[in-house]
């Protein structure tokens, strides 16, 4: 009888504890599908679902000719084509980068004017 007792206290606890659990929220700021896989069909990473753009930060600039060059923002290293969050890389340029979003053009210079 203790037994029984010992183990419909035990499941009144656990599903107690369930019911007070904190709930997740995805928050609506996130750039990403959370269902969206992270790897490329090639196997790559695919850095456009891991990167939010809402602050973007232009850290520095590789140029290079015949659209070569490279830049790194928000840590990430981008060449054209490539994405930030939502922004396509549409032009790496001596001194500044050109993004795209939905027709929007947004020009990222290097912190500090360098």
């Amino acid at each position: 009888m203790r037994i029984r007792c010992l183990i419909v206290l035990i499941l009144a606890l656990s599903f107690t504890g369930l019911v007070w659990a904190e709930q997740f929220v995805y928050p609506d700021e996130a750039d990403r599908d959370p269902f969206e896989s992270l790897l490329s069909s090639d196997g790559t990473v695919n850095l456009r679902l891991m990167q939010k753009s809402s602050n973007l930060k232009l850290s520095g600039i590789i140029y290079a000719e015949d659209d070569k060059g490279v830049a790194v923002i928000n840590n990430f290293l981008v060449k054209k084509g490539d994405f930030v969050g939502k922004y396509k890389v549409v032009m790496v340029l001596k001194d500044k980068v050109i993004l795209n979003k939905d027709g929007e053009e947004v020009i990222l210079e290097p912190e500090g004017g360098q």
